[in-house]
């Protein structure tokens, strides 16, 4: 729709496509917070799995020293 087809509707129509509009935008940031929370989400398990994976391989190799060191 042009801006001269736009301006030639009645205002409430004008009216009703400017609601429209606003609620696909708060539609629209809506969903961006959602993605940028999952985001946050996902980084923080992501860094939970490299803690618990280090926290694996430093007892793993503490218990091989051990029984290194019993020999």
């Amino acid at each position: 729709m042009t801006d001269e087809q736009f301006i030639a509707l009645p205002l409430e129509a004008q009216r009703a496509i400017i609601d429209e509009m606003r609620d696909g935008q708060a539609l629209a940031d809506r969903w961006e917070r959602v993605a940028k929370r999952a985001l946050k989400l996902g980084l923080l398990c992501w860094l939970g799995m490299i803690v618990t994976n280090a926290g694996w391989l430093w007892i793993v190799t503490q218990l091989i020293g051990r029984i290194g060191g019993a020999e």
